[in-house]
Parts: structure tokens; sequence; C-alpha cells
């Protein structure tokens, strides 16, 4: 709840009009009008006599994240504030977490692409007959450029070191533009994201087009590995559009402090924070081990929607045990 929508609740809960607010505070009606319609804000003189007058404190006026003077949101959060590290957010601060935001998709979204596409320019030598060392050297040149943005996507967090696993304490009207932002990314979201799905869902099309039924009438096989290929490069495109806008629509949550990362949410990941790195740890090295043993890079990559949805269970069963505990 920005300001202008707590003047108004404060006001009707007194009963008082515009005109008899504005003469509490020695200001013109249309004053009280503009403030309630947020197209002005009152001077730090008048929320001090607000403040008085409606009996809250200038935090609650000034704070959006602050909805309940009686304290009541603490009590619903479950005390989970005192056991997180709090941040200070301005709205300096918080365009900058957002800008951060769209380039770390960037350097994210690039780097899964290039491991989803790795394999690619192998299965074009070997079908083209070219010595599969150039396809490995490609390969690992690939993997080395996806593992150097990933380093440096890292190292770029230092100045919103935090703002996942803290408390955030955001400063008047921070709120009220991470949501203006957030609407205005809203269609560019939904279509990146359906688009990315639909694009990994469509990745079977090339090996259902191009197989052959085996003489025994049991599998397929392909007649040479460009489908392959082409399935590899539409996951490729489709994961890079889901990555990309996540992460960027993710930065509206964290400020806003909604989903899996409200409070109750972070308060819950900071318990689970070590079973969480273990579980993907695992993951990785199940889904490097099969690539690498059985080269079928065309199968293999289904270990992470799997993984994504197992780890969606092992969160919900943690947080049952977490709330019996």
């Amino acid at each position: 709840m920005i300001l202008a929508d707590k003047i108004i609740d404060l006001r009707k809960k007194n009963g008082w009009s515009q005109e008899e607010l504005a003469e509490k505070l020695e200001v013109s009606r249309q004053s009280v009008s503009k403030w309630e319609s947020a197209q002005s804000t009152p001077d730090m003189k008048r929320i001090l006599m607000m403040s008085e007058l409606f009996g809250v404190s200038t935090d609650y006026l000034l704070k959006d994240n602050m909805e309940a003077p009686s304290g009541e949101e603490d009590a619903a959060v479950g005390g989970t504030d005192d056991t997180l590290p709090e941040k200070r957010v301005s709205m300096q601060d918080a365009n900058g977490f957002i800008d951060y935001r769209n380039s770390k998709s960037n350097r994210v979204s690039i780097g899964v692409l290039l491991c989803i596409l790795s394999p690619v320019p192998l299965i074009f030598l070997a079908e083209a007959g070219v010595s599969a060392r150039l396809g490995l050297l490609a390969f690992f040149i690939m993997v080395a450029a996806a593992v150097i943005l990933f380093v440096l996507d890292g190292l770029a967090d230092g100045p919103f070191m935090g703002y996942v696993t803290s408390s955030l304490d955001t400063e008047y009207d921070v709120t009220g533009l991470v949501k203006e932002r957030r609407e205005k990314y809203r269609r560019t979201h939904t279509y990146l994201l359906v688009g990315g799905i639909a694009l990994c869902v469509g990745a079977v099309i090339p090996m259902i087009l191009f197989s052959t039924p085996l003489e025994d009438g049991v599998g397929f096989s392909l007649k040479n590995t460009f489908p392959l290929a082409a399935v590899l490069i539409l996951v490729g495109i489709g994961v890079f559009c889901i990555v990309k806008t996540n992460i960027i629509w993710g930065s509206y949550s964290i400020l806003l402090e909604e989903g899996e990362f409200s409070k109750e949410a972070k308060a819950e990941a900071h318990n689970n924070r070590f079973i969480s790195s273990i579980y993907w740890t695992v993951a990785t090295v199940i889904y490097l081990l099969w690539s690498f043993v059985t080269f079928a890079w065309g199968t293999t990559w289904i270990v992470w929607p799997i993984a994504g949805v197992a780890y969606g269970i092992l969160e919900a069963v943690l947080r049952v045990i977490h709330k019996r505990g």
C-alpha cells in the first residue's frame, strides 16, 4: 500500500471528508486530492502532522511495505523477520537492481544456451566426416565461454548481495515504482515464457519427422544426426527465453517480496540452503556423467525438467516438515 492509499484509508476510518482533513492539515482540498491520487506527495511537515492526527508512525506512512500499524503483519509472518538480515532499499537501489537483473538475464541465459548448443558443432562435423577433434575443440570452447559468463555473473552480484536472502526495508514509493515497471514488462514476459515452453515442447518434431521405424518394428532410427542438432537448437532457444524472462520477472518479485521471495519463503530457503546446494550438485553430476558416457545429448537434457519438478516436491515436503517442527 502506497502513501496515497494510506491517506485515503486513514481519512475514511476517521470519517473525514477531504475538506475536513485539509482544514486540519492547513492545506487546500485540492492538495489532499492530489495526495490521494498520487499526483503529488506531502512535505515532511504534513507527514508529521498526519502521523499525530491519525495516531500512526511516520514509518507506516512512508514505507510502502508496512501495511498494518498495529503490527498484525509481523504476527502473520510468524516472526521470520527476526531471523533474517535486513537491507535498506532506496529508489536508486531499486532501479539499479532491476537494471542489474536485466544484465544478469543476458549472461545466464547465454551461458545456458552455450551449454545446450555445445554438442551441435560435434554433431555437424561428425556427420560431415570431419575429424572429431575439431568438434570436441568447439565443444570445450563453448562450455568454457559459458563458465566464464557464469563466473562473471557471480562477481557482478556485489552491490546487491543478499537481496534474495534478506528482509528488504524499502523507502517511500519504491513499491509503486516496481509495480509500474512490472506491469510494463508483463506482456513481454508472457510472450517469452509461452514461446520458450512451446519451443521446448515442439523440439521433438524434427525427431518425429526424420525418423524411420526399425526393421523389427520396435523403435525408430534416424537417417542422420541433423534432427538431433535441430532438437538441441530448439531446446536451447526455448530455455534461453524461459531463463531470461524469469530472471527479469524475478527481480520484481524480489523487491516486492512476493511468492517464492516472501519473508516466509526466505526464512524457509535460509533453512534449506544446504540441502538445495547438495541437490543441484548431484543433479549436475548425473547430467554430466550420463551425457559423457552415452553422448546422448538429445536425451540427457531431460534431467533438468525432471530435477526441477522433483525439487518442487522436495521443497513442499521440507515446508511441511518445517511447519510441523
